[in-house]
């Protein structure tokens, strides 16, 4: 409820602000789907349908104040971050030619720089990039220093335009957000460009090393560190988007006797054939594959459905979904209509 009380106090003082300001804009997005099992992915006797039900996936809205060419501040409220303990879940500071032109520096609790980018990309509110959906839980089988790269974190970003086609971006960052600002160290590096007007590039690297938190302990023993390393190749034209996204993770965990490192690495390929104006069929299909003693269940994952653009910034569609796991009692499968509005 403290969400959408934010929301309304930040619609209604920077919205007064974006009547009598042109330096000041707001915008927002939603998306939602309505989801009907047909086989919910339990085990035994517990395997059947299990129903239907509304989720919300994101409500967000933003603003950004534009203080001249170079400095602005944008804040963003997400009311769909029911777990988050902080009332923003993105807050910084951007100066855009500071120290060079095409220079941009962004600074303050902010998306990751390769799934910011990722988002640019893609038609989110029908499928996320491979870190997102089952391979969240490497949250809980890699610890504290996933965060640095999967959500989002506070820390400065360093973006420089090579050329109109090419961009790199550095950062360094201290974990995720919320209680996790100071549990983690990484640093990164990003990757985006274009070949031509129909094929682009996106490339992320990133290192995190969890901090010694115990008492009197070598500082060696107890930490742990996480590598990610993501690749995503896109192509649009007029009848056809397509992608392809390639992610590896390695978690090097120190115990003070041994180390060991355990991987999980994930590609999936999707389409969506454009047959017609405001109408698209889109299809996904995701692999994944594990060296973490536990696995993390999921073998592979499917979309399928129609999409259609209902009016400019409100899109809706019907999907199929199904997930393979390691054991195939715990296969699930559902029909998913979504929805999804941006301003």
């Amino acid at each position: 409820m403290k969400h959408f009380k934010l929301i309304s106090i930040l619609c209604v003082a920077l919205g007064v602000s974006a009547a009598n300001a042109a330096e000041t804009t707001i915008n927002g997005e939603f998306f939602g789907n309505f989801t009907y099992d047909l086989d919910n992915g339990e085990a035994g006797g517990n395997d059947v349908t299990t129903g239907y039900g509304f989720n919300l996936d994101r409500a967000r809205v933003s603003a950004t104040h534009a203080f001249n060419d170079t400095w602005s501040v944008t804040l963003k409220v997400d009311a769909a971050d029911t777990t988050s303990g902080n009332s923003f879940d993105a807050a910084f500071v951007t100066g855009k030619n500071w120290l060079a032109d095409g220079h941009t520096m962004m600074f303050g609790l902010q998306a990751n720089a390769y799934r910011r980018m990722w988002d640019a990309n893609n038609a989110r509110w029908i499928h996320a990039d491979l870190t997102s959906g089952s391979v969240s839980d490497l949250n809980t089988y890699f610890g504290i220093a996933n965060s640095a790269h999967v959500n989002d974190y506070n820390g400065l970003n360093y973006n420089i335009a090579l050329n109109d086609m090419w961009q790199v971006e550095f950062s360094l960052n201290n974990g995720g957000n919320e209680s996790q600002t100071r549990d983690s160290m990484g640093y990164g590096l990003t990757v985006m460009g274009k070949f031509n007007d129909q094929v682009s590039l996106l490339v992320g690297y990133d290192n995190a090393t969890d901090y010694n938190s115990t008492a009197n302990d070598d500082a060696d023993s107890d930490t742990s560190g996480l590598t990610a390393l993501r690749a995503s190749l896109f192509y649009t034209s007029d009848m056809v988007d397509a992608g392809f996204e390639y992610a590896m993770w390695d978690y090097n965990e120190n115990d003070g006797v041994a180390a060991a490192v355990d991987g999980v690495s994930a590609m999936a390929v999707n389409a969506t054939w454009k047959y017609a104006e405001a109408r698209g069929v889109f299809a996904k299909y995701a692999m994944y594959d594990s060296d973490y003693s536990d696995n993390i269940g999921t073998e592979s994952e499917m979309t399928l459905g129609h999409t259609w653009m209902l009016e400019k910034g409100v899109n809706t569609g019907v999907f199929y979904t199904a997930t393979s796991n390691d054991n195939s009692d715990n296969d699930s499968s559902a029909i998913v209509w979504k929805w999804a509005a941006s301003f």
